[in-house]
């Protein structure tokens, strides 16, 4: 997939650069979904949601991650973890990044899943979903949403 155009989306405090074809979906959470296409049985889906952390460290929110993905959405693979940063006007905070893979009715599922403390009041997770098919070619795309993800929070 060849991205052309981008813009910025502002949701809860995090900016995003995405895709400027990819439409949003209205919501509680940030969520957007790739343009149908003829081609895609599945639509690949990028959310984001702000919750409050109950204290839990950046270690323990990644751990939890893993342990959902892992055992609660079925027959699941934990591929890969890194270290991820979001932007803010205080500086980069740490966060980790985490992919995994699913079985699912419309072929195995990837997902790239962010997690960030922002503070004591706020965690910020987003997942981004595609079938491996897909992954081939949206691959760059979603880990440059994570990636590019900004927090405008007090200095």
């Amino acid at each position: 997939m060849t991205v052309q155009a981008w813009r910025q989306r502002r949701w809860d405090g995090i900016e995003f650069d995405t895709p400027e074809s990819w439409a949003d979906v209205p919501g509680e959470t940030f969520r957007m979904m790739h343009p149908e296409r003829s081609d895609l049985a599945y639509r690949p889906t990028f959310t984001a949601r702000v919750i409050h952390p109950q204290g839990r460290s950046l270690t323990q929110v990644a751990s939890l991650t893993a342990a959902f993905n892992s055992s609660a959405l079925g027959a699941s693979h934990w591929v890969d973890a890194a270290p991820s940063r979001l932007s803010s006007p205080r500086g980069l905070i740490a966060g980790r990044r985490m992919v995994f893979l699913h079985e699912s009715p419309v072929g195995d599922l990837v997902t790239y899943s962010w997690a960030y403390v922002l503070d004591e009041e706020r965690l910020v997770e987003m997942n981004a979903h595609c079938t491996v098919f897909q992954s081939i070619d949206l691959r760059p795309l979603l880990l440059h949403l994570g990636d590019t993800a900004r927090w405008e929070g007090a200095a």
